[in-house]
């Protein structure tokens, strides 16, 4: 039996993809309807982040769903189809660490040189790319493949040489990026002054820095090591052991990215205390009504549920 049929493989898996769906879900319409969360432009990339982490979620689910159907009767378009889910997923979660740490980059840069911030529909337009130009990745898993019967659904072991190649390049940019980016703005972090008016942004900067620390426990050391595995090793039980010790690295990270929400992300759990205690509020229809000749707003405000 290959190692990722284990029955220990796929529960760990099932106790990781539930709550990764359900945190993520709900992280994204908390944020989203609520204005205060919303206006903040790191949150909208936060957003992205838990978009990321529904998707690698799914790929747990259908991934799963193969194992349970199948019953290790695999065909090579069935593992290319769920696979393609979590190289989807796996692009836009990498993708929105590197907008994560860019964009605080750029705030703090802005503060010590009078860099103009780019407007929330740029945030929101590039948002929307990443969604669409990640899916090119995942169509191109499919390129020159042939059917035929797998003992195996583990994604990597159906990839061409050339994609695989593709992937572990892809990934080293993002993991170096991410890191020299990150190092940079906590050493421009180091260079502000301690004042009042800065202390908003050195808290959303600590929230960063907790995202970028999930990425580096949960990503790059187990993507390193399956790397590792894969070019200098060359034993096929360590390489299975080693892709499936990385897919669940990303579905922990999911898991905790709403972890750091709640824990270190004071305005989040503001919001969230205030919802939980039914004392939060808003505004959510105005209506206008004529009379005595002049205009009339009233607004029918009640306590927000999700």
């Amino acid at each position: 039996m290959a190692v990722d049929d284990l029955p220990l493989v796929i529960g760990m898996r099932i106790a990781l993809l539930v709550p990764a769906v359900l945190l993520n879900s709900f992280a994204v319409l908390f944020i989203c309807l609520r204005k205060s969360l919303r206006k903040e432009r790191l949150n909208k990339l936060l957003v992205l982040l838990s978009v990321s982490g529904i998707i690698l979620g799914l790929f747990g689910l259908a991934r799963v769903s193969t194992q349970l159907v199948m019953m290790k009767n695999y065909k090579k378009s069935v593992c290319l189809a769920t696979g393609a889910v979590l190289v989807y997923g796996d692009h836009v979660a990498q993708m929105a660490t590197f907008m994560i740490a860019a964009h605080r980059y750029k705030v703090l840069k802005s503060i010590t040189s009078n860099i103009k911030v780019l407007s929330n529909r740029l945030y929101i337009t590039a948002i929307v790319l990443v969604l669409v130009v990640c899916l090119v990745p995942s169509g191109l898993l499919f390129y020159a493949f042939e059917e035929e019967d797998m003992d195996t659904c583990l994604v990597a072991s159906n990839w061409t040489t050339g994609f695989g190649h593709y992937m572990s390049l892809s990934t080293l940019f993002f993991n170096l990026a991410i890191i020299a980016l990150s190092v940079a703005t906590l050493a421009l972090k180091k260079t502000l002054p301690d004042l009042p008016s800065l202390r908003h942004n050195c808290r959303l900067t600590a929230v960063v820095v907790q995202v970028q620390v999930v990425y580096i426990a949960c990503w790059v050391l187990p993507k390193w090591a399956m790397l590792a595995a894969f070019y200098f090793v060359q034993d096929e039980d360590a390489d299975n052991i080693m892709q499936i010790v990385a897919s669940m690295g990303e579905l922990l990270a999911a898991n905790l990215h709403v972890a750091v929400y709640v824990v270190g992300h004071s305005e989040f759990r503001k919001e969230l205390k205030m919802w939980l205690s039914g004392k939060s509020q808003i505004v959510w229809a105005t209506r206008v009504q004529p009379a005595a000749g002049n205009l009339q707003f009233r607004s029918s405000i009640m306590k927000t549920k999700l």
